[in-house]
C-alpha cells in the first residue's frame, strides 16, 4: 500500500490547470493586498482539497473582520485537516480561547 502511494504520480494529487490558474490568480489578488478579490479564485481550489488555498481563505475572513469568524475558523479548520501547519495553529488558538472564555464564565467555587 505505501509503495503504491510512493510511486503513483504527484500529479493525480495537483489541481487540474484551470484550477491551479484560478488560485495563482487568487494568491496573486491577495499578495497584492486586494483580498476581498481573491476568495471566488481561492473557492475552486480549496473545494478540490487544496490546503494552502483553504488558509488563505481563512486568512481573508479573519482580517476582513479583523477576528476570528466562523467562516474563517471553518476554513482554517478544514485546512488544519489537510495538515496546513499554520492553519493547525489557528484552530489551536481558537480552541483555547473558548476554552478560557468558559472557564471565566462559570461560578467561581466558595
Amino acid at each position: 500500500m505505501l509503495a503504491a502511494l510512493l510511486l503513483s504520480p504527484i500529479s493525480g494529487w495537483a489541481l487540474d490547470a484551470e484550477t491551479q490558474a484560478a488560485k495563482d490568480e487568487g494568491m496573486r489578488l491577495y499578495n497584492a493586498h486586494l483580498r476581498s478579490q481573491a476568495p471566488p479564485y481561492l473557492e475552486p481550489a480549496a473545494e478540490a482539497g487544496d490546503a494552502e488555498a483553504m488558509y488563505y481563505l481563512g486568512e481573508i475572513h479573519r482580517l476582513r473582520h479583523m477576528g476570528m469568524t466562523r467562516e474563517a475558523l471553518e476554513w482554517y479548520r478544514r485546512a488544519a485537516e489537510h495538515v496546513e501547519p499554520y492553519a493547525t495553529l489557528w484552530v489551536s488558538s481558537a480552541m483555547l480561547a473558548a476554552t478560557v472564555a468558559i472557564s471565566l464564565a462559570l461560578p467561581k467555587e466558595a
